[in-house]
């Protein structure tokens, strides 16, 4: 599925979607381990840039992501989004069981599959195999493990695109103290 310009509504930016139309198609032809390490990469890339847009416009900010600090993981961007309320606990949940098959599929380089456990169980947990709410009261289900990882990707993209950096990057505080 490839997105164009006039398939999104005008009163959100979705700049997501120019580096989604070029990696999807990638994960689609990747081995599971590609997809499940590239396209987890891909999202944690694009938390990141959401975050800068919402952090403070100071070169501290930067530092936070740096490797050692703060925010040098994808667990601890996380669990920051989470804490600031930027994400739902659907969405944080999502992230962490995103986490969990990237990292899985980077240190067991042996017959790890979407489909073999644990990978399938925790695929089985996200919102994609749960269930999303359509607009006629049903519920629409990626089916297969791959696929619900994929969309999951997917609408975590939408999400920080229209929610997370919806309120705009944040200037330094004047001091009060001065005139």
């Amino acid at each position: 599925m490839t997105y164009q310009p006039g398939d999104v509504p005008s009163n959100a930016s979705y700049t997501w979607l120019t580096g989604y139309n070029r990696i999807v198609p990638h994960l689609h032809e990747e081995s599971d381990r590609s997809a499940a390490i590239l396209g987890a990469s891909f999202l944690e890339t694009a938390l990141r840039t959401r975050f800068m847009d919402v952090f403070i416009d100071d070169p501290s900010t930067r530092k936070l992501f740096d490797a050692y600090r703060l925010l040098s993981t994808f667990a601890a961007v996380i669990d920051v989004g989470f804490c600031l309320g930027l994400l739902t606990r659907d969405m944080r949940a999502d992230l962490d069981v995103i986490r969990k098959i990237r990292n899985h599929f980077a240190h067991h380089p042996e017959h790890s599959t979407f489909d073999t456990p644990p990978v399938g169980d925790w695929c089985r947990m996200l919102t994609t195999a749960k269930g999303i709410p359509t607009q006629d009261g049903s519920l629409w289900r990626a089916t297969g493990a791959r696929d619900q990882y994929i969309m999951a990707l997917v609408f975590s993209l939408t999400y920080f695109d229209r929610f997370v950096g919806a309120s705009g990057r944040r200037e330094v505080p004047a001091n009060p103290l001065e005139r």
